[in-house]
């Protein structure tokens, strides 16, 4: 359970716009996800949004003190969001929690050389991928084989946007 929880908590923290307008700081390397996440229902994510601080507390101190910070500061960042913001995070993790593994994996590598990028390029880079996700396949397409696209992005970021709108795409049929 203890795991389930701090895996709850770091996707809920992976709101790739919503996190980024309330903190713009980098997420430190013990932040990052390795490994596969179970599976979390909208209840027990709304149990632990929902907790008492003495709850909290008691849950906290079952853990290491390098897990406690992470899941703490994870969870402060996601209370700091508008409702809004809190419920299109809950959904998008119940969304990713409804993939077959093997895209979940994929998804995990993308994100992982996503945070892997400086700040500042985190930020533009996201920007782009919110605008990539909204175009269908074929403006998508022109889109990243523009000149203005390759001038404005390097070809490992160019690579990296190509790999996240593959990972984020639903399959083909």
């Amino acid at each position: 359970m203890r795991v389930q929880l701090i895996i709850a908590v770091f996707l809920l923290a992976m709101a790739p716009a919503a996190l980024e307008a309330q903190k713009r700081a980098a997420v430190p390397k013990a932040n990052r996800l390795i490994g596969p996440s179970p599976k979390l229902s909208r209840n027990q994510l709304d149990r632990i949004r929902n907790m008492t601080p003495q709850e909290r507390k008691r849950m906290l101190n079952r853990l290491p003190p390098d897990k406690q910070r992470v899941f703490e500061e994870r969870l402060d960042r996601f209370q700091h969001l508008t409702p809004q913001e809190q419920e299109k995070l809950t959904s998008q993790y119940e969304q990713f929690q409804q993939l077959p593994p093997e895209k979940k994996d994929a998804m995990r590598r993308v994100f992982r050389r996503f945070n892997q990028q400086p700040e500042e390029r985190r930020v533009i880079l996201r920007e782009e991928m919110q605008s990539l996700r909204v175009l269908n396949e074929e403006d998508r397409r022109a889109r990243m084989n523009s000149d203005e696209f390759r001038n404005k992005y390097n070809a490992s970021e160019q690579q990296l946007l190509f790999d996240m709108s593959k990972a984020m795409r639903e399959p083909e049929e």
